[in-house]
């Protein structure tokens, strides 16, 4: 008799229903899904020769993490740069000038996650990226009218299109607010060259997970 009550429980507990676990629960417990992000924040570009002025950022982009601890970040960003100088001219006369562009970034960078499995993932990255840049350099000039008096003339005004690949770095964090949204924050630097072009972005958004 006994016998035979073990061989029922057995049977039954074997019929009963098992929860059932999602591919994407039990993904969850070893890597974080990808997340699509947009981002807006402050930029400054640079040269050989020093600033080209700063200005506002906006960009796009995606995480792919490949395992716990490392992941690619594809990104797409666009920023305006203006520097004025300071007005300045011989004897009173005064003008002035300064740089400004448009530049626009695509890079692809391999992360390295320092907080695998938590909510907030701190990371630093390295990877290589591709500039186009249009920018203006408008130099203040003077001209002497017959009586030796200085007068503004007209300005010296260069204009680059350049196009460069380059290396670029990033650090910052990827915060899981929900299973779906995350805030993401992120400094970046690249490099590029001809020219030895910089560009510094200090930049923050949001990111959906799917």
């Amino acid at each position: 008799m006994t016998l035979e009550l073990l061989l029922t429980g057995l049977l039954a507990a074997s019929a009963a229903p098992q929860p059932v676990v999602s591919p994407r629960a039990q993904a969850g417990g070893t890597r974080h899904a990808p997340v699509i992000f947009g981002r807006v924040g402050w930029a400054r570009f640079t040269d050989d020769e020093g600033s080209l002025g700063d200005g506002t950022s906006v960009g796009f982009g995606v995480i792919v993490p490949l395992t716990r601890r490392f992941g690619i970040q594809v990104a797409y960003d666009r920023h305006d740069h203006r520097r004025d100088f300071e007005p300045v001219g011989p004897l009173g006369a005064t003008t002035s000038g300064g740089f400004s562009g448009t530049e626009q970034l695509v890079t692809a960078k391999a992360l390295f996650f320092f907080l695998a499995g938590h909510a907030v993932r701190p990371y630093a990255g390295i990877g290589v990226g591709f500039l186009d840049s249009r920018r203006v350099s408008e130099f203040p000039t003077f001209v002497f009218s017959p009586e030796g008096v200085p007068l503004p003339g007209p300005a010296e005004i260069f204009t680059y299109h350049t196009r460069g690949a380059g290396l670029g770095f990033a650090a910052g964090v990827d915060a899981r607010v929900t299973d779906r949204i995350s805030v993401i924050g992120d400094l970046t630097l690249d490099l590029s060259s001809p020219d030895a072009l910089g560009s510094t972005r200090l930049t923050v958004g949001a990111g959906w997970r799917f």
